[in-house]
C-alpha cells in the first residue's frame, strides 16, 4: 500500500519515492503520470481510472493553499457512483488518506502546488 511519507510544495514522497507532479495514489500503486485537462480544476473526466478502481472513498488534495477547484459536475460524478468524496488542502488530504488507508478502500488524488 502506498503510504505517503511527506508532502511539501511541489513534492510528495510515498514509500521512499519522490514525486514532483500531481498524482493518484491507489491501494496497489501510484500513478505519477496523471494528466488533467485544466491544471487548476479537478474535472469530472480526470477521474476515469479512479472510478474504475471502485473505491469507497476518494480524497482530493486541492493544493497546498487549496487553490484547485472541484466543480459540481465532478462532485456529482462521485456521488452518482456511490463514492464518498473528501476535499481538503493537500497536507490535510494526505493525513486523511493515510488514516483511511488502514481500514478503507481509498484512493487519493493530490495537486502538489
Amino acid at each position: 500500500m502506498p503510504k505517503i511519507d511527506d508532502v511539501s510544495f511541489g513534492k510528495l514522497t510515498a514509500n521512499g519515492k519522490v514525486y514532483r507532479a500531481p498524482l493518484i495514489a491507489f491501494r496497489d500503486r501510484i500513478d505519477g503520470r496523471w494528466w488533467r485537462a485544466d491544471g487548476m480544476t479537478f474535472g469530472p473526466k480526470d477521474f476515469d481510472s479512479v472510478l474504475d478502481a471502485e473505491p469507497d472513498v476518494v480524497v482530493l488534495g486541492v493544493g497546498i493553499a487549496g487553490t484547485v477547484s472541484v466543480p459540481d459536475e465532478t462532485r456529482q460524478r462521485f456521488s452518482d457512483a456511490g463514492i464518498e468524496l473528501v476535499v481538503e488542502d493537500t497536507p490535510t488530504a494526505v493525513e486523511t488518506y493515510n488514516r483511511l488507508l488502514v481500514d478503507s478502500n481509498v484512493v487519493g488524488a493530490f495537486h502538489l502546488m
